[in-house]
């Protein structure tokens, strides 16, 4: 849901490259909601809708996405699902904040992990 999707220039030369080389796949991107006010004058104020709405219209349409992580740097692509992990925006993602995805991502993995268990497959 991060910025980096209304540049679709950047994101098909330089993010999704890096993305695949890390195994990692794009499957979809937020839509870009925008709000209208009208102003007391009568002129028309345009502003964004908060991330997490846009997260939340995605995910309904795609039902079949059961298992996912809200990154970014911005407090408002939190939803309150607990699944919102904020990076810093000079920072990225650390070591720390991909320990948590990984929990979130695969939380039986992460519990045999952190007992020194051996990773059992998924069923």
């Amino acid at each position: 849901s991060s910025t980096w999707r209304k540049y679709p220039r950047l994101m098909e030369d330089r993010l999704l490259p890096m993305f695949r080389s890390r195994g990692v796949e794009c499957i979809g991107q937020t839509p870009v909601m925008n709000g209208e006010h009208k102003l007391l004058d009568g002129s028309m104020l345009y502003t964004a809708k908060p991330r997490h709405m846009e997260i939340t219209a995605w995910l309904a349409e795609h039902p079949e996405v059961t298992q996912y992580a809200i990154v970014d740097d911005d407090r408002d692509a939190d939803d309150g699902t607990g699944r919102y992990v904020r990076t810093d925006s000079f920072e990225g993602l650390t070591t720390i904040l991909a320990l948590r995805l990984e929990r979130l991502l695969h939380p039986r993995n992460a519990r045999a992990m952190a007992s020194g268990a051996p990773e059992s497959p998924e069923k």
